[in-house]
């Protein structure tokens, strides 16, 4: 569980959060968690947009220590092309039924050396 004291803001702000946490209790999207009332991950945080309203958002950062990294990552685009080098011959131009002139078949082909 990750306890931590709430960010400090202004006044304004802090009603204007307590009104959008009570709409979002009152509309049941969220609810109380645990004994003691306290939000496990997520922080709620107030961000002011370009027309003076306020958007209530969850500050997500303490999730990642309890994210686990990806233990096979994707290889980059030309890794996996190179490795796919005799495995297709040519994009299959059936497929799309589009026209290729001969001389620029060579340039649609993987792993051309």
């Amino acid at each position: 569980m990750l306890r931590r004291p709430p960010y400090l803001e202004s006044l304004e702000t802090r009603k204007e959060m307590e009104r959008h946490i009570n709409e979002l209790f009152d509309m049941d999207f969220i609810r109380k968690e645990g004994h003691n009332e306290i939000v496990k991950i997520t922080t709620p945080i107030c961000i002011t947009g370009s027309d003076g309203k306020y958007r209530l958002c969850g500050y997500l950062r303490a999730l990642n220590n309890y994210t686990k990294a990806d233990r096979h990552p994707r290889q980059a685009g030309k890794s996996q092309i190179h490795n796919q080098d005799g495995f297709y011959e040519r994009l299959s131009l059936e497929w799309n039924q589009t026209k290729l002139h001969e001389a620029n078949q060579n340039y649609m082909s993987y792993g051309n050396k």
